[in-house]
């Protein structure tokens, strides 16, 4: 079995989202009963359906060609205004930028989520990105990253080593640095320390302090010094830009101030490091290929500017670098003390992402799922191979664009159509506390982080609906976006209450199939809602959908031209639905796993069915219980219940 989450009693978290926890077993399809494409059967037809706004809709228009040609690669472009507006438009069709139009292929995407998880589907679309970690501030007893990242670097980093990178052909090294201990023998630390205020730009030159919060970046200084013990410690003076002869040498490395991510004013960072010379008497170490292979996959933006490599970050021929040492082997490194490290469970000898803790029955290649039998699906093994394509299948759904269908006022949200929202960052999958299923969640020392091994994934990740959204839970406030300009965007979006109109055509569909999409277009009764676009953490993106089934008789239709006067297409509106989405319910309940199943007697009653429909439900929750925690208390590592456990 998998292993289950427990909620937390006192230890609460929030956030705009939670969780529809993964299956025991994937309901699968027999590839041989997926009809092709030369044939006609089972049912065919169209779905039309009405789409109503609810809550403030925005999806981006495309790039046109010149756009992105200038933009399109560049994480975070620096835009005129005249540029920010023209990013901002809904997305229309070129000759039409005032009329919005939801794609075909968000629809799509949206209804084929849903189908994976009221079909109990695979859980394949996970990031393989892989997750390190620093936990240097807090102790082992009140967070169990910070026992592990203990165990690693050792207590106050009495593990980490310092030297210089070396690279030989392909393969990266480290020749070590003298160490401390030549001047104190009970100096453990293999680099020495001196205060920021202790460090002049008159005798060193083009230095700059952690005072100058407007210009300060990592630096890298070749200096001269002189060393005295003082209480019994040796410490740095007479620091200077390097000299020839000097009997002290090495390097200054000025790491980070930390206020680029915590948002601090001021940086807590008090301290640089020097690292002495190399010692050329030691033997180089070489890097393990696995671990340059993770520092790699895990660059951060910080890690990407200067004076690191775009590409490569601290990897730069004779850079001072720091290490630590397993089995005589670099296995971890990086451009300062209280560096990242990957983290490592004991059964991979790389840094795991979401995708390791994803159990391997439920991902399976070879296996086809619902979802997949109805929306098709290419097998990576055809193309590996040079086989044909006998192992995939095309998709028996096609998704038209959404149009607007009728509006009694302004389509746009405000007077000012274009405004500036709230800045969301990208999802943080490394927060474990929120993604990985907790057993201990009162204990902030026991919780289970990426280096644990009884531990899998929450599940699919779903947005809350919120039933109090206003334009200004939406909208940044003035003070703010002149503080900083630069990271904010704009958006066109469309208020609640416009109607749009689209289709879903289909073909050769069984009656499991159809009543599959028909389930999750309709939903079970008008108290739930559909989750669509961008800005779903702000309460945006709320729509009800109201589907209208039209069957196509395929025979009747070609034995037939003209009925009453018109082309007869033999088509029939199917008022009831309940046949075909009773043949999807009694399928999926035959099928799962018998924990997943329960004492349910109709899919609804499963519990995995009943939280989907918690995170569907409408009018929701209000915005002070789906909101983000500050960061003060997102640090406790507060721990995020089930949907079928949040008040």
């Amino acid at each position: 079995m998998n292993p289950k989450h427990n909620n937390p009693k006192n230890r609460i978290a929030c956030a705009p989202y939670n969780f529809v926890p993964l299956p025991e077993k994937v309901v699968t399809v027999d590839i041989n009963d997926i009809p092709g494409q030369d044939e006609y059967t089972g049912n065919n037809g169209y779905i039309k359906c009405t789409l109503t706004v609810e809550t403030p809709l925005y999806i981006r228009s495309a790039m046109t060609k010149d756009f992105f040609s200038r933009f399109g690669d560049n994480e975070f472009p620096q835009l005129s205004e005249e540029q920010k507006i023209e990013r901002a438009q809904f997305y229309h069709r070129p000759d039409r930028p005032d009329e919005p139009v939801i794609p075909g292929s968000s629809l799509r995407g949206m209804v084929r989520s849903l189908v994976e998880i009221a079909a109990y589907g695979k859980m394949q679309w996970l990031i393989k990105d892989r997750v390190t970690f620093r936990a240097v501030a807090t102790s082992p007893e009140k967070d169990s990253l910070a026992a592990e990242y203990r165990k690693i670097m050792g207590k106050y980093s009495s593990n980490v080593k310092a030297g210089y990178l070396r690279k030989k052909n392909d393969s990266w090294y480290i020749q070590p640095a003298k160490t401390p201990s030549d001047y104190d023998r009970h100096y453990k630390k293999s680099y020495l320390e001196i205060k920021d205020k202790d460090i002049s730009n008159k005798t060193l030159l083009g230095f700059i302090s952690l005072e100058d919060k407007q210009n300060y970046k990592p630096q890298y200084h070749e200096v001269s010094f002189n060393v005295k013990i003082v209480k019994g410690k040796p410490r740095i003076f007479d620091l200077e830009t390097a000299k020839p002869g000097s009997k002290y040498c090495g390097i200054l490395v000025c790491s980070g101030n930390m206020a680029e991510t915590g948002g601090e004013k001021t940086s807590p960072r008090t301290t640089h490091v020097v690292i002495l010379e190399q010692d050329n008497k030691k033997k180089a170490l070489k890097i393990n290929e696995s671990v340059v292979t993770d520092y790699l996959s895990t660059l951060t933006p910080f890690q990407k500017q200067e004076p690191f490599d775009s590409r490569y970050g601290c990897l730069k021929e004779g850079r001072p670098v720091f290490y630590v040492l397993k089995n005589e082997s670099v296995y971890f490194f990086g451009h300062s003390p209280n560096f990242r490290i990957p983290a490592i469970p004991n059964h991979l000898d790389r840094a795991a992402s979401p995708y390791d803790y994803t159990p391997d029955h439920l991902r399976r290649e070879n296996e086809i799922d619902l979802a997949e039998a109805i929306f098709g699906f290419a097998n990576s093994m055809d193309h590996k191979k040079g086989e044909d394509n006998s192992k995939s299948r095309a998709g028996r759904v096609f998704f038209t664009d959404a149009c607007v269908k009728s509006v009694s006022d302004s389509l746009w949200l405000d007077s000012k159509p274009i405004i500036t929202p709230k800045v969301l960052s990208s999802p943080k999958p490394a927060a474990f506390q929120h993604y990985l299923t907790q057993q201990i969640p009162e204990d902030p020392g026991k919780l289970n982080h990426y280096a644990s091994p009884s531990t899998i994934i929450r599940g699919h990740k779903l947005y809350w609906h919120k039933r109090d959204v206003q334009i200004n839970n939406i909208k940044e406030n003035d003070d703010e976006i002149k503080q900083n300009p630069k990271k904010y965007t704009l958006i066109k979006p469309v208020r609640p209450g416009v109607n749009f109109s689209f289709c879903i055509y289909f073909e050769n569909m069984e009656d499991k199939e159809l009543g599959a999409l028909l389930w999750v277009l309709s939903l079970p009764g008008d108290k739930y809602r559909h989750k669509l676009g961008m800005g779903k953490p702000l309460g945006m993106g709320s729509v009800k959908i109201e589907p209208v089934l039209h069957l196509m008789d395929r025979k009747s239709r070609y034995k037939s031209l003209i009925k009453n006067g018109r082309w007869f297409e033999g088509e029939t509106i199917v008022k009831n639905n309940n046949y075909f989405v009773n043949a999807f319910e009694c399928h999926i309940l035959e099928e799962i796993h018998p924990d997943d199943k329960g004492d349910a007697e109709c899919l609804v009653n499963t519990k995995r069915i009943k939280t989907l429909l918690k995170m569907l439900e409408w009018p929701g929750k209000t915005s002070e219980t789906t909101r983000y925690m500050d960061i003060d208390v997102f640090k406790e590592r507060k721990v995020l219940p089930e949907p079928l456990g949040v008040k």
